[in-house]
């Protein structure tokens, strides 16, 4: 996926992402991280989070994906 693509990726399904990796124990460190190092709602911001829901819940990634399909 391109930067382009995770942003709108994050922006149709960020009532799913952003909790899924801002509650989790395996994640919110991370999520932390991104948080307090790039501006928030920024396109980093965005492709970041994708990226940690990505590397971290794959299967939930790939209903997603075959949901908008």
């Amino acid at each position: 996926m391109t930067q382009a693509d995770k942003v709108n990726f994050y922006n149709q399904h960020k009532l799913t992402i952003h909790p899924e990796i801002k509650t989790q124990s395996a994640t919110k460190s991370l999520w932390r991280r991104l948080f307090w190092s790039t501006a928030r709602d920024s396109d980093i911001y965005k492709a970041g989070c994708v990226d940690i829901f990505v590397g971290n819940f794959p299967e939930q990634f790939s209903n997603l994906i075959n949901r908008n399909k």
